[in-house]
């Protein structure tokens, strides 16, 4: 009997269920509509109360009560040329802070018309790429910070003289930028593919879109037999014998007939596609899974996903589908369904005296050709991919040559669900999408990357986008749509970097839509081939890894990608510094993070929660204690109402915090800070 330990990559929705499934409950499924007469809308926590915030005692936290609140072809774009000439420092002030967290800042003239933003980061080292020791799902701590504001006739703006306890200065310089080019129209996707391609071919001399083979070695109709996949019909009754002196329920078929058939119904140039024969004994049908359709299926794999997302990440490796055992693999063929078991065929041991008929397929793996399975899948699964084991046969420095491919042996088997494809539509968008999630996976293993969920996760996310699947495509991915938008709504407690799947209380869903953001920020902002080199690092901290191929440290890359999400969704002027024309490092490129879907007005990305301050209701002095901010998330507040007086702000949190100010410039030589015009932060 066969046996394997499998580490198997759920797609986008697998992972979320089975988080619930394993004791997240309720707390990782996606938000409601909150009702009227909340007191937190998604994402967005409002402190009602005017008590003075606590200071904190050395060495401790401020408490909580627990409330969490398309094809390729044609002409690509021209890319334009970058920005040259010189552009004034971003007015983002970071503000020092005490040895116990806690930043005092006064801000002179505070206008009516004025707006001060203030994001606020919880980076507590402690939880960055966090591992519990412990068993099962864990939780996070409960992490908080408050706020005071109010107007004063101070006379002279400044920072309190404190010693700052963690002195810091992002760059946001442009000397040294070397992202996509920016102009003040987003860039289309494509500009991605494009630049990718180039700088692989470049380095590896491996070219995404060369020539392509025809000849194949299996016909279509032949049936294989996918062994990690079980059967959703149960295996024929093993009957009784004729001495009956064992009891058939004791008796077992081989594992491998345990395994769901699937009948071959196209085939590309770089795949094969199957269909399970429990639906249709496998055969196309005329309403949904029609021939035309499921040969469009191929040739969106070969045209598209395989090159767009090879261009991105890493080349393929290998096509093998053998091990870990001799003779053994993930897919056989030549089982005999019709046969029929009887405790004759056993010995008294419950052993069977003559082997059924059936042996592993090495020579589909051979074929150099991805499989594609349409299958059955576990309840939640949308798409897998399933390997016995991570990163063995990764080739060598020396090794990087014309055989490389023949070091891998990851398997190359993208199982899809057979519910995410429609009744009767030719939009397979969703399907396409799945399938680009699930062969990054390949490549993710081919390469012998970490066991790093949320980094792996991630970049699969990623290639969805890469591929073309976008919210202004006309083949847009839903399911990523509804990631980006839970997590947009909930940026105060989805944290990243974190495997959100073992903490207690994360919401898995919308932690999707966070690694999605966070690598396309990456992607856009480090250069060509900055994603592509994770899949050349060695090592298993994904931290490092991510540190090493941007050049910063990760707080820092954290931060421009928190600013970001921030500024990119406010109205900027054309010439402020803050302008995408401007500065590239504090906007997406080729993503609107307020978007349309499908260019549909009713249907927009919300863009990050904020909480207005005063409320309405409210008058200065303005104090919100506790305000809950889990690890590596942020919190965004817009403070206006001013009257011309100052502005004097107190934070109170613990050393870990971080806090930043927009649009305000400080001069230390008069020791001056001001709010400067240029950026608008709109009520909707």
């Amino acid at each position: 009997m066969r046996k394997v330990t499998l580490l198997i990559t759920a797609s986008l929705l697998a992972i979320m269920v089975v988080a619930a499934a394993c004791g997240g409950g309720d707390d990782s499924t996606s938000p409601t509509t909150p009702t009227a007469g909340d007191e937190t809308e998604w994402g967005q926590t409002y402190i009602p109360s005017n008590d003075a915030p606590p200071l904190n005692p050395p060495g401790s936290l401020p408490g909580y009560d627990g409330y969490v609140p398309p094809t390729i072809g044609g002409d690509f774009p021209a890319v334009p040329e970058p920005v040259t000439t010189w552009v004034p420092e971003p007015p983002i002030f970071s503000l020092p802070v005490d040895s116990g967290g806690n930043g005092f800042l006064t801000v002179s003239n505070f206008e009516p018309a004025q707006q001060l933003g203030l994001i606020t980061l919880n980076l507590n080292e402690a939880y960055r790429d966090w591992k519990p020791t412990q068993q099962g799902l864990q939780s996070f701590p409960p992490f908080s910070f408050s706020l005071m504001f109010s107007l004063v006739h101070r006379g002279t703006s400044s920072v309190q003289d404190i010693e700052p306890a963690r002195p810091e200065r992002l760059d946001l310089g442009l000397e040294n930028y070397e992202g996509l080019p920016f102009v003040e129209e987003r860039l289309p996707v494509d500009v991605l593919f494009e630049r990718e391609r180039a700088y692989q071919l470049e380095t590896t001399g491996y070219d995404v879109l060369a020539p392509i083979k025809t000849a194949s070695i299996l016909s279509r109709g032949e049936v294989r037999t996918f062994t990690e996949i079980p059967r959703t019909i149960d295996l024929p009754p093993i009957q009784p014998g004729d001495d009956d002196q064992q009891d058939p329920e004791d008796l077992r078929w081989p594992d491998n007939y345990s395994g769901q058939d699937a009948r071959l119904v196209a085939i590309g140039a770089h795949c094969y596609v199957f269909l399970t024969t429990e639906l249709n004994e496998g055969f196309p049908d005329g309403v949904r899974f029609t021939e035309r359709r499921l040969s469009n299926f191929a040739a969106e794999f070969d045209v598209n996903i395989f090159p767009k997302v090879q261009a991105a990440f890493g080349d393929i490796l290998g096509y093998h589908n053998e091990g870990p055992q001799p003779g053994d693999g993930p897919i056989w063929k030549s089982l005999d369904r019709d046969r029929v078991l009887s405790g004759n065929d056993f010995d008294e041991d419950g052993n069977l005296i003559n082997p059924l008929p059936g042996e592993a397929d090495y020579m589909i793996g051979r074929d150099n050709r991805v499989v594609i399975a349409i299958m059955n899948l576990p309840p939640g699964a949308a798409g897998l991919y399933a390997n016995w084991q991570r990163g063995i046969g990764r080739p060598s420095e020396e090794e990087q040559g014309q055989e490389r491919e023949q070091e891998s042996y990851a398997w190359s088997t993208c199982f899809l669900d057979v519910n995410i494809f429609p009744a009767d539509s030719d939009d397979w968008s969703q399907p396409y999408a799945v399938l680009a999630h699930e062969f990054q996976h390949k490549l993710y293993a081919d390469h012998g990357l970490p066991d790093s969920i949320w980094l792996n996760e991630g970049l699969a996310q990623l290639s969805v986008y890469e591929a073309g699947y976008t919210l202004q495509s006309g083949r847009t991915a839903q399911i990523l749509v509804d990631q980006i938008r839970t997590y947009l709504n909930n940026m105060s407690t989805i944290p990243l970097p974190v495997d959100a799947e073992r903490i207690q209380g994360v919401d898995v869903f919308g932690s999707y839509g966070a690694r999605f953001l966070f690598f396309l920020y990456i992607a856009e902002h480090y250069g060509p081939g900055a994603i592509h080199k994770i899949y050349t690092q060695s090592g298993s901290d994904p931290i490092k890894i991510i540190e090493n191929i941007t050049g910063e440290d990760f707080e820092v890359v954290y931060t421009k990608w928190m600013l970001a999400n921030l500024i990119d969704s406010v109205y900027i002027e054309e010439d402020s510094p803050l302008s995408a024309s401007n500065n590239p490092w504090l906007h997406y490129l080729t993503f609107d993070i307020k978007s349309t879907v499908g260019m549909d007005e009713a249907d927009r990305l919300p863009g990050p929660p904020i909480l207005r301050l005063p409320g309405e209701g409210d008058s200065y002095p303005v104090t919100r204690s506790l305000i809950p901010l889990a690890p590596y998330c942020a919190q965004y507040t817009i403070i206006e109402n001013g009257d011309g007086r100052d502005l004097d702000l107190t934070m109170f949190a613990d050393p870990n915090f971080r806090f930043y100010l927009l649009p305000v410039s400080f001069n230390t030589s008069t020791n001056k800070a001001e709010v400067i015009p240029g950026l608008w932060f709109p009520n909707s």
